[in-house]
């Protein structure tokens, strides 16, 4: 056999079997598990959520851990600098199907309950039982 046609052959067989390997660790974002989902089954409460108040860079902020625990914090502008004012305990309970979530604050006890209008990727939506209204809460981590 002819050394050139067999090296040849060699080499292209080496550099298409690069190039396979090469799409297929390089292939299409579009199944990238590093963006959120908006599959509703797909997606968790688990996070940081931030509720920004109209007209104030003030903000509310919810960190919901896999345990069901978490903390709650109010954030405040104070001579240009946002401060965290006030920070306390919580633990809840997200019953999906029934699509309520439970806040307990742990230190005081109280207790608020909310109708979960819609959960995705990046929003969470909240009306409060006790009260008329919807709460637009922002997934930040």
């Amino acid at each position: 056999m002819n050394k050139k046609f067999l090296f040849n052959y060699l080499f292209t067989a080496v550099l298409l079997s690069m190039l396979a390997v090469f799409n297929t660790a390089c292939g299409s974002d579009n199944d990238s598990k590093d963006e959120p989902s908006n599959d509703p089954s797909q997606v968790s409460i688990v996070g940081t959520w931030r509720l920004i108040f109209q007209n104030s860079p003030d903000y509310d902020q919810m960190i919901l851990k896999k345990d069901g625990t978490g903390l709650g914090q109010e954030w405040e502008l104070i001579n240009g600098k946002m401060i965290c004012r006030d920070e306390y305990n919580i633990s809840y309970v997200y019953n999906k199907q029934a699509e309520k979530l439970t806040i307990v604050e742990i230190e005081d006890g109280d207790v608020d309950e909310y109708e979960v209008v819609l959960l995705n990727a990046t929003q969470l939506v909240l009306r409060p039982l006790d009260y008329d209204g919807t709460e637009v809460w922002t997934r930040v981590k």
